[in-house]
């Protein structure tokens, strides 16, 4: 049985491996956009204060700015954020304006044109569809990261200690010495970095592929919310009627 669970656990982890690793570096690379961006783009940032704008003033606001009825999205962030507000165009491309949320002046007006690069557009679209056409694209993410996991739990089960003492778990965990056999010292540094990194791995490829496989995101919504299915997304009200404000 091992012996199956260790040529899964190869063989799986070479065909899951590339996208796994485009997955993961685009992720770790999005998570600082705004970091990133901030120190770019200053009229992100705002003088904080206690006092905010309703956010059906500021959609007001940014609609009469950007000439539109209704925006696709609105964010606001922490003290000193601004607020902006995305319009989404069916071209592809996107309209946002970035607000002072305690004034209501406005900032900024970004306009990217649907052939325009956007370099975290294009990293985010890696993160989500490898580059590939949405529809197609993330199917191979989701079944891909789901391959990884059944990498995840085979390397669990074939490292699996038949009795548990302390020089099995010293084994498991320690970080072995530079040996002259490097293919060896590789393996074991292999097997320790596993399994501390078996948790966060895990959590990370479960809750992505809620965003990537239906079946898989109805599912968790159905055991976390007790039976229940998730509702399709719906414009909030003081959003939708916010022309009318």
């Amino acid at each position: 049985m091992k012996r199956v669970l260790l040529i899964l656990h190869r063989w799986l982890g070479l065909l899951s491996g590339l996208i796994v690793f485009i997955v993961c570096f685009t992720g770790a690379l999005y998570a600082f956009h705004e970091e990133i961006t901030d120190l770019s783009e200053p009229w992100r940032r705002v003088a904080p204060d206690k006092d905010m704008l309703p956010l059906s003033r500021l959609v007001t606001i940014a609609n009469k700015t950007a000439g539109r009825t209704a925006p696709s999205a609105v964010t606001t962030g922490e003290a000193g954020d601004a607020c902006w507000v995305d319009y989404f165009q069916e071209d592809g491309g996107r309209t946002t304006v970035f607000l002072n949320p305690h004034s209501g002046a406005v900032l900024h007006v970004e306009r990217l044109a649907a052939d325009e690069f956007d370099f975290f557009g294009f990293v985010l679209n890696g993160h989500k569809y490898l580059w590939l056409p949405p529809a197609v694209g993330r199917y191979v993410v989701g079944y891909g990261i789901l391959v990884f996991v059944i990498v995840l739990v085979t390397g669990v089960a074939f490292r699996w200690p038949k009795h548990w003492n302390r020089r099995q778990l010293r084994q498991l965990l320690t970080f072995p010495n530079p040996a002259a056999n490097s293919r060896q010292w590789f393996y074991a540094l292999h097997l320790v970095l596993g399994n501390y990194a078996l948790v966060f791995l895990l959590w990370a490829s479960l809750t992505g592929m809620v965003f990537a496989l239906d079946w898989w995101s109805g599912a968790v919504y159905a055991v976390a919310s007790g039976g229940n299915q998730p509702k399709p997304y719906a414009m909030p009200q003081a959003l939708a009627k916010s022309s009318e404000c």
